[in-house]
């Protein structure tokens, strides 16, 4: 397969914190970084504030993508 850049959710310190301490956020907090996949193990839609997002399965971790679940899928049909 090959690779495709996504832009994903990405903590900032205060994001951070407040996930440690198990206080909820809005997502729109979080900071948008791109990221080159080229490997996942599985996907799902999730949600947050009424938004959906992606959560795609990269080994032990996770990370969420801006892409609802439709859109990731065609976009990686297309590799």
């Amino acid at each position: 397969m090959k690779g495709i850049e996504i832009n994903i959710l990405y903590h900032n310190s205060d994001t951070r914190q407040n996930r440690d301490i198990g206080v909820e956020f809005d997502w729109s907090e979080l900071e948008v970084r791109p990221f080159y996949l080229v490997n996942f193990d599985g996907a799902h839609p999730t949600y947050n504030n009424d938004n959906e997002y992606t959560e795609i399965y990269l080994g032990g971790v996770t990370v969420i993508t801006l892409l609802e679940y439709k859109e990731f899928i065609e976009l990686i049909k297309n590799l």
